[in-house]
């Protein structure tokens, strides 16, 4: 090496050049995960990943960028919808509240504890999603011999990351403000899962016809289905969310 790649000057230059050419690099990504959704999956399988940022990488940003919003927390469940509004609540309140009664715990106590700590799970287990999500995309393109099991977790996460940063962090920012410009808006759970379903379905319709070659009708329709059965997994994760949550207060 020569000594004028060993001065402190050389050493900053290059570490300025290292963050604007990770800049650029995340903002094409960025530009690319919005508005061609095909884009960065059909780059990563085919080899092109210089230009982008790979997909685990774009998911633990974005997931960052979700951790670091204390106030949005999409992919969790409280206290109260885990007990009352999910479709196995009726099964697990009873065994809490008699688990609570054997500890000599109040449930008010308990459910602050259960807020605040499911809240913190729920954003460093979200990539659990990106397996059942793999495997569903596995499922609706078996007949697709070429691409690996590797491809498909790559697609994956790729979604995964547009929904962490549109429909989990932007979207609820949006609806807040509008809230907050027009206090008589509410948004029921039922307009939301019907807006994320079709957010979802739109969007891995244009990544099914560029990545898997589909015609605009059966993209259409494995879209949608991949939207309809995001709605299960989301609840499959929020029961082991559940479960982790219950694990570590119960014996802690």
């Amino acid at each position: 090496m020569d000594k004028e790649d060993r001065t402190l000057r050389k050493i900053l230059i290059d570490f300025v050049a290292s963050l604007f050419l990770v800049e650029n690099k995340v903002y094409r990504s960025l530009k690319a995960l919005l508005f061609a959704p095909a884009r960065l999956p059909l780059c990563y399988i085919k080899g092109n990943t210089i230009r982008y940022v790979r997909p685990i990488q774009f998911f633990l940003l974005a997931n960052l960028i979700y951790y670091l919003a204390p106030q949005i927390d999409t992919f969790n469940s409280n206290y109260k919808t885990q007990m009352h509004g999910l479709p196995y609540s009726a099964w697990i309140y009873p065994k809490v509240l008699s688990h609570l009664e054997e500890k000599g715990l109040e449930e008010v106590d308990f459910q602050r504890q259960f807020d605040r700590t499911t809240s913190q799970l729920a954003k460093l287990i979200v990539i659990l999603l990106a397996p059942m999500m793999g495997f569903l995309l596995w499922a609706l393109h078996a007949k697709k011999r070429q691409f690996y099991a590797g491809d498909h977790i790559a697609v994956a996460l790729y979604i995964l990351t547009f929904i962490i940063l549109v429909l989990a962090v932007l979207l609820p920012i949006m609806l807040r403000l509008a809230h907050w410009l027009f206090s008589g808006l509410e948004l029921t759970e039922q307009i939301f899962s019907g807006l994320v379903i079709v957010v979802i379905t739109l969007y891995v319709t244009l990544a099914f016809r560029g990545v898997y070659q589909q015609r605009p009708w059966v993209a259409t329709l494995k879209g949608l289905c991949f939207a309809l059965f995001f709605i299960p997994f989301l609840h499959l994760f929020r029961f082991i969310l559940l479960l982790a949550t219950l694990g570590i207060l119960f014996n802690s």
